[in-house]
Formats: C-alpha cells, structure tokens, sequence
C-alpha cells in the first residue's frame, strides 16, 4: 500500500509541475486566426521597396527621419493610453506588452514586429541606454530573460503596457524598472 501512494504521489507532482510551466506564446493572433509574417525588413527596405527609395513627405520613414519622431510617436501611443493590460491581447480592448509594441510601430513605422518580447529583442541593431531614441524598443527581465518590452519616448521615459495600470508612461529611471533593464534595439 506505502508504494502505490508513493507511484501515486510522484505522478501527482509530475502532473502538476507540468501543469505549473507557462509556455512563451509563439505569435498566433486570436484575432485574424493566422500567425505572423515572418519576413522582417528594416523602415529604410520597406520605404525603399514602397517609393523606390524617395521617402514621401508624411511617410514613416519620412517622419522617422524628419525631427517629427516623436511628436508622431505620442499621436500614435495617446489613443492608447489607459488600454487595460489583457495577456496575449492585442488590441484597445485589451493589450499585453509586445502586442501594444507590435502595434504601435506598426501603425507608426510601418514595422511589422514578432509577437512576443524575446522575439523583438533579436532585431534591429542594439542601442545604449544613453542613445535612446523616440521610437527605440526598450527590453527588460530578469536574469537571462527578456519578458517585457516598450517605446522609449525620448525624453527619458517609455510608454507600455503595465500588468497593473494598462497601457502607461514610465521614467526609465524608475527603480523597478531600472533594475530589470536589459537593453534596447532600434528597428
């Protein structure tokens, strides 16, 4: 009897440690039913590949390039301040961080982003804290793991979408967030 509530006991624990392990969503949107293109280009190839290399006025890459960043930047994010924070959400009804990062630059650079944060922390080109641009992703975790992203603003803070407040602007000095920082890319 003592070894069937052992064999009983082990595989409870095993059934229910597999049960405790959160699998890192993989990009699928509930919304269209379809997973994300895979193919990313940088804003000069997409304004490039759209214009034949002349940037129109009011394009994106214009706009990126003009000294109008981030005051297009702040238009695109002000609609959704105060989204509330929905896991694996992606849009004003309800937002994670990386679907309100993927939409933002979609809307606003016509970048088209991976779905989950450690995927966006794998493109563009890495940027130091000290060079950060209105439009630059900021990444953040804890020990070897990017779990969370947003936009740098440019002025010292970063707009995202917090788990407690919704979609929000934070100062990057912020000691919580200052102490999670892990670095940042440029798309």
């Amino acid at each position: 009897m003592r070894r069937a509530s052992c064999v009983l006991a082990i595989a409870l624990t095993a059934a229910l440690s597999g049960c405790a392990y959160f699998p890192q969503r993989m990009g699928y949107d509930r919304n269209t039913g379809t997973w994300p293109d895979p193919v990313y280009r940088t804003p000069e190839e997409r304004a490039a590949s759209e214009t034949n290399g002349v940037s129109r006025p009011g394009s994106a890459a214009a706009e990126r390039t003009g000294g109008q960043t981030s005051s297009s930047l702040e238009k695109t994010i002000k609609p959704w301040m105060g989204t509330p924070y929905l896991y694996g959400g992606s849009t004003k009804k309800g937002v994670d961080c990386s679907g309100f990062v993927k939409n933002v630059m979609q809307e606003w650079a016509g970048i088209s982003l991976p779905r989950t944060a450690a995927e966006q922390a794998k493109l563009g080109k890495p940027v130091s804290k000290g060079s950060l641009k209105a439009g630059d992703a900021v990444f953040f975790g804890q020990w070897n793991r990017v779990s969370h992203v947003g936009i740098a603003l440019g002025d010292g803070n970063f707009a995202h979408a917090s788990t407690s407040k919704g979609v929000t602007i934070t100062p990057l000095d912020d000691p919580y967030w200052s102490r999670h920082y892990k670095g940042a890319r440029r798309f």
